[in-house]
This record gives structure tokens, sequence and C-alpha cells, in this order.
């Protein structure tokens, strides 16, 4: 058989068991509302099988994980609240360093490509650190925890050898 009829034939069984089970219990899984990221996620999906199965045009790979990783994410949002962006947005910016990693990874590991991927991985990382910090501490002033982290990051750098 086919991988692309492996491939369509388990999505619309997926799909079509999602509706089946919105009518037998009436659950409000399934609607538009809620189910639009799946024509993000789908596209992504395609793009990095592309790849995996062809072994070329790895470019495919930075679409293919942008897209696969905000269509599981607005999926998740999409059933437990929007107001929860607040706390995921640099998943936004990882998810391109995902896509560069990946590029760099199985296209011959250009060296140059590991640049930006670092960049992006550590403004990602800074600022959800930020926002856990202040999302535990509600007294915690922003500035001071900005002020640390560049205090630790210059200590950093003068004590590395």
């Amino acid at each position: 058989m086919k991988l692309g009829k492996t491939f369509w034939g388990l999505l619309f069984i997926s799909i079509g068991l999602l509706f089946l089970i919105n009518f037998i219990f009436r659950i409000e899984s399934v609607s538009v509302n809620k189910f639009w990221p799946i024509f993000l996620f789908i596209p992504g999906l395609i793009l990095e099988l592309n790849y995996f199965i062809t072994h070329r045009n790895s470019w495919t790979l930075v679409p293919g994980s942008i897209l696969s990783i905000y269509g599981v994410l607005f999926f998740v949002m999409s059933y437990i609240g929007w107001r929860n962006v607040q706390y995921v947005w640099p998943v936004f910016i990882l998810t391109v360093a995902v896509g560069l990693f990946q590029l760099y990874y199985f296209s011959g590991k250009p060296k140059k490509l590991l640049i930006p991927v670092r960049i992006l991985l550590a403004v990602g990382t800074i600022a959800w650190a930020v926002i856990i910090l202040c999302s535990f501490s509600q007294n915690l002033n922003l500035s001071i925890v900005i002020a640390v982290i560049f205090v630790a990051g210059g200590a950093y750098f003068l004590l590395k050898k």
C-alpha cells in the first residue's frame, strides 16, 4: 500500500471519528472555530514528509516545521483559550529555530545556519524564562528581572575563559 493512501486514509478516518464522537456524545469538540488549525498542520506535515520520503528539497523542513508546530499550538489554544497566548508566545520564535535546525541537521550541517538558530533559541528561552518568573511572582517587578539577567550575563562573559 502506498504511503500517500495510508496517510489520507488515516486522516479521513480520524476526522470522521471526531465528527461521530461529536454527533453521538454532543461534544462541541469538532467545529470550524476549534478545528481550523488542521489547515496549517496538514500542509506542514506534508512538507516535512516530502523531505523524509524523498530526501530532496531539505528547505521544505523550515516551513514544514513552522506550519506543523503552529497548527498544533493553535489547536491547543483553541481549546484552552486564546488568553493563554501571553504565556506561550515564545513558541513562535522557537519554532523558527526548530525549522532552521532541521535544515542544518539534514542538509550537510552548514555551520552558518547555527548562528540564527542560537540567536532565536536564546531570545525565545530568555523570553520564556521572564514569563515564567513573572507569572510565579506577581509582586516581582519586570525591570528587576531584566536587570538580574543582564548582570548575570555580563558576569558570565567576564568570567568565561
